[in-house]
């Protein structure tokens, strides 16, 4: 009984609540002037924009067969996600959350550290 409706809370979620809320995010790139449909807010990256790009990995993994069918319908959104993680590069990304730091230079240790790991890009923004 459980499994019936799960499965049928996970159709309702493929069929309705993703195509309507990525086709939210798309239209609201779609409506940015400023950045003409890169970015959610302004004119470069920021919060709401690493915010998307996760939604839209977390889907493709849990639901590569529903994001494939919808992926030609926000092609921008898309787009945003592969500028961000070009070739699937992992992302690592430090969100300020405008508290001064109070040690800096292990901040930027630590991101160096994790760069010569990993040996791909970090990004970092400033919520806007």
């Amino acid at each position: 009984e459980a499994q019936a409706e799960a499965k049928r809370r996970a159709r309702c979620f493929v069929e309705d609540r993703i195509p309507k809320y990525l086709g939210w995010l798309e239209r609201v790139l779609q409506r940015n002037r400023e950045s003409d449909g890169q970015w959610l807010v302004g004119s470069g990256l920021t919060s709401p924009d690493l915010s998307a790009f996760q939604t839209v990995e977390g889907l493709r993994y849990a639901f590569p067969n529903a994001m494939a069918r919808l992926e030609p319908e926000i092609p921008r959104l898309a787009a945003l996600r592969d500028r961000l993680s070009p070739d699937n590069a992992p992302v690592i990304v430090h969100m300020s959350n405008f508290r001064p730091v109070k040690r800096a230079a292990t901040v930027f240790d630590v991101f160096e550290r994790v760069r010569r790991r990993m040996r791909q890009d970090i990004a970092a923004t400033r919520p806007q």
